[in-house]
């Protein structure tokens, strides 16, 4: 982690004003934030798309999660990017980043998401998502010279839970 102190000073008055920290944190490395969780069925009563993925920071510092995404392989050839953390996305140290596909007042979850994207679909047949984040260095460039950060699925069928008996 980076911080920075900046202290203002007027030379005409030779008095400091109050001083501002600003942290740059560091993006996760690989097995520093695992993807912990997926509710893939969906809930009743908000029907199978009420779906949610959750990261769990392992470390003892916060992570920057900006720019970092999730991929999903559904066809075993290529990932696609289903999800993008917006800039300014943390994740606290030894904490959690939840993110759903509807609000806290519509669906089976009893806590509110980091992230809401409609965006974010499990495939209930053919599950594997990769968390990918940039490197320090090369920040702002996607895709290339990213570090994928952590793998749920191998690409076949979940191996718990139905989508015939979708949980409460």
């Amino acid at each position: 982690m980076v911080i920075f102190l900046i202290t203002p000073f007027n030379l005409l008055t030779g008095v400091m004003k109050a001083q501002a920290v600003v942290q740059l944190l560091e993006y996760p490395t690989a097995g520093q934030v695992l993807i912990n969780e997926l509710m893939w069925p969906g809930s009743i009563p908000n029907g199978p798309s009420d779906e949610w993925v959750e990261l769990k920071n392992t470390t003892g510092g916060d992570l920057n999660l900006g720019l970092c995404y999730l991929t999903k392989n559904t066809d075993g050839q290529a990932d696609v990017t289903m999800v993008s953390l917006p800039q300014g996305a943390i994740i606290t140290a030894g904490g959690y980043y939840l993110i759903s596909n509807f609000a806290e007042s519509s669906s089976a979850i009893n806590i509110a998401p980091n992230l809401v994207d409609n965006s974010l679909t499990l495939d209930n047949n053919n599950l594997l998502i990769k968390l990918y984040c940039p490197p320090e260095a090369v920040v702002g460039t996607v895709g290339e010279f990213d570090i994928l950060i952590d793998i749920a699925g191998d690409g076949s069928a979940p191996l718990a839970g139905s989508n015939d008996t979708i949980k409460k």
